[in-house]
């Protein structure tokens, strides 16, 4: 019997397995809601929702279904058929997000201590490893404590950014943006990172007790996305249009904000803890879609790292704009069936 999660430590694993690659680094948050200005505000909501109620929909549907894998829970909501298309697919994603995280990860430490060669790759790989010895316990302890600092930042960051004098004034004033079809680009967002939130949550929905503990555990993961999405598209309305052009905009704001080199440091610390939580997640999902009954999926998962590893000299940058747009579009096919179709068959 899986051992159970307390409905706060699986939200914020819900929300920390999200965090990694574009969104931490503000690159998806200007792609997808910064250009549309105060729009964009709308599609944040829209997001928010969207992830609250997938993540319920998901645990709930594997906890129904008693799946410990997003194979079983694709064949048992969605049937065989749509299973056996989707699964590689599904695989080769997750496998993506993994590579994404493990050569953005060792890009940071190479930023941070000026390691190069396997010593960036390396250390990185040892602490995926290390979260996926420690199992879902350690992967929610990581984020119990990125969650609460990032939220922090995300308000310092504002508050010494904004010039005005309430929430009110400094919303009513944010620029325009592009406009645009900002409902759409909401959708593509949500159903993007719905792929590696599927994975991950039916792998942990065996480690839920109630309808209520599952609900708490989406809806608690789901807006403390949409709340560090609203702090971080703050900043960076406030310092449109040049956000727009830079590669990391976050790293980006807090260099030109706070001189010196620990804001820097500490951003960078608090990125590649983010990139951890996402490249374990995306590792553990498809450890326990690997394993058997019988096997433990640790090496399975421990595999799948070893290999993203072996993927992760493509590039973080390059990596990103093949596989994201991928799971955009394989995302919103299985998004809007898994998320309508009944509990039970």
């Amino acid at each position: 019997m899986a051992r159970k999660l307390h409905p706060l430590a699986l939200g914020a694993s819900y929300a920390g397995a999200l965090l990694g690659a574009g969104f931490l680094s503000g690159r998806e948050i200007v792609q997808f809601f910064t250009i549309y200005g105060r729009a964009g505000l709308l599609g944040i909501l829209f997001s928010t929702i969207g992830f609250s109620y997938l993540g319920w929909a998901i645990l709930e549907k594997g906890s129904a279904h008693a799946t410990s894998n997003y194979h079983a829970l694709i064949q048992r909501t969605l049937g065989a058929g749509v299973a056996k298309m989707a699964a590689g697919f599904i695989f080769l994603l997750l496998l993506g997000v993994a590579t994404v995280a493990v050569a953005g990860g060792a890009a940071v430490v190479k930023e941070m201590l000026g390691m190069e060669g396997f010593g960036a790759l390396g250390s990185t790989l040892f602490a995926v490893a290390l979260l996926l010895i420690l199992g879902p316990g350690g992967l929610a302890t990581l984020n119990l404590l990125l969650l609460p600092a990032l939220l922090l930042a995300a308000v310092s960051l504002v508050d010494s950014l904004s010039s005005q004098g309430s929430p009110y004034v400094l919303i009513t004033t944010l620029p325009a943006g592009m406009g645009g079809p900002w409902f759409l680009s909401a959708l593509l967002y949500l159903s993007y990172n719905s792929i590696l939130a599927m994975g991950f949550l039916a792998a942990l929905a065996e480690r839920t007790g109630s309808t209520r503990e599952r609900a708490a555990a989406g809806i608690s993961g789901g807006l403390a996305l949409g709340a560090l999405l609203l702090l971080a598209d703050l900043a960076l309305l406030s310092r449109y249009p040049e956000t727009l052009s830079q590669e990391i905009p976050m790293l980006w704001l807090i260099t030109d904000l706070w001189i010196g080199p620990v804001p820097r440091l500490a951003y960078s610390l608090l990125l590649w803890g983010g990139l951890l939580g996402t490249a374990a997640a995306a590792t553990y999902a498809l450890g326990k879609n690997l394993a058997h009954r019988r096997e433990s999926p640790l090496l399975w998962s421990l595999a799948a790292l070893l290999l993203a590893a072996l993927l992760a000299p493509i590039g973080f940058t390059r990596l990103i704009a093949t596989v994201y747009p991928i799971a955009g579009a394989l995302g919103l096919l299985l998004l809007i069936p898994l998320a309508l179709a009944p509990h039970y068959r």
